[in-house]
């Protein structure tokens, strides 16, 4: 049978596999076809949908279905300036420090999960105060995005690829040294018209949110639904 890999560390991962069917009640095994809209997806959870990305197989929560995701959409802005999120334009970001919002959710902003090297990044509730600089202030340099870490002892710290992970599907954004000026795993582009971040040695690969989970991903479909 296609079973659900319900005991992946994160859902995000690659977790869709074949083995044993198990008892007809075996909830790894469940899944509900709806003929009308086409969507597969676990009885055991249904916000959770077989998806393709690219040619890799996930369970995710249902994509954004906006004419262009804004999962993968990323506004700028500076909570010293008395700017909020959701109404503050794009800046210019060469190295000032920066928040990095969600333009699909404007009041939720990257920062790692702890001040720690090789910790995850993630989504959370925007700092809108002169706080945001510990752990949402970003400084773009040179296609590095250092984090500024005010206070800590984090020092030249930048937004990392894991580009060694098994699966570039896998929640693959951290922080940690950033290394020499053409360290290929710190170094991105950020397009201010078009809102995307993307790894510059691997142009097709967008950063991106499921939820609050940060991914490497290419780019999504634009469907009238995804």
């Amino acid at each position: 049978c296609l079973l659900a890999d319900t005991d992946a560390d994160d859902i995000t991962e690659e977790n869709l596999t074949i083995g044993p069917c198990g008892s007809p009640t075996n909830e790894k095994s469940l899944f509900e076809y709806d003929p009308e809209e086409q969507h597969l997806r676990l009885v055991d959870d249904p916000s959770l949908y077989v998806t393709h990305v690219g040619d890799d197989m996930l369970l995710l929560q249902k994509l954004d279905t906006d004419e262009e995701s804004k999962s993968q959409k990323w506004a700028l802005f500076s909570p010293v300036k008395d700017l909020s999120p959701s109404t503050s334009p794009t800046i210019d970001p060469s190295k000032k420090m920066v928040s990095i919002v969600s333009a699909g959710s404007p009041t939720k902003c990257m920062q790692p999960a702890t001040l720690v090297d090789g910790a995850e990044v993630e989504l959370q509730d925007c700092i809108e105060d002169e706080n945001f600089s510990l752990l949402q202030g970003w400084v773009f340099e040179d296609g590095q995005i250092k984090l500024g870490a005010d206070g800590s002892s984090l020092t030249d710290t930048c937004l990392l690829a894991d580009t060694d992970a098994d699966d570039i599907t896998e929640e693959n954004l951290t922080i940690g040294p950033c290394g020499s000026p053409t360290n290929e795993k710190s170094l991105f582009e950020y397009d201010p018209e078009e809102q995307h971040l993307r790894l510059v040695d691997d142009p097709s690969l967008y950063v991106t949110h499921v939820g609050d989970d940060m991914l490497l991903l290419q780019k999504l479909d634009t469907d009238e639904e995804s």
